[in-house]
């Protein structure tokens, strides 16, 4: 019985030393994505930013508009019209 305690305990330990390495990990690419945002081009940057690794999400977020008039700020899961792209 005291076997299975031991066990227990280190997969405890596993566990919440593995949880707080992935939120250490989105919070790198939350910080290094925003700042290179914020820094801008001529124009603010409008659209989605989704980064995966390994099939678990690291990164998603949306930035700007989805209709410039009345202010209507893009969401992750707003859908874009891509029209003609590539010629």
């Amino acid at each position: 019985m005291r076997h299975l305690s031991i066990i227990a305990c280190f997969i405890t330990a596993l566990l919440i030393t593995s949880c707080k390495a992935d939120i250490k990990q989105k919070d790198d690419y939350s910080i290094k994505i925003d700042s290179i945002i914020k820094i801008g081009t001529p124009r603010t940057f409008n659209g989605v930013v989704f980064i995966q690794q390994n099939g678990k999400e690291k990164y998603a977020k949306a930035f700007g508009y989805s209709d410039f008039n009345k202010k209507t700020p893009l969401e992750i899961n707003d859908r874009f019209s891509t029209m003609s792209i590539a010629k």
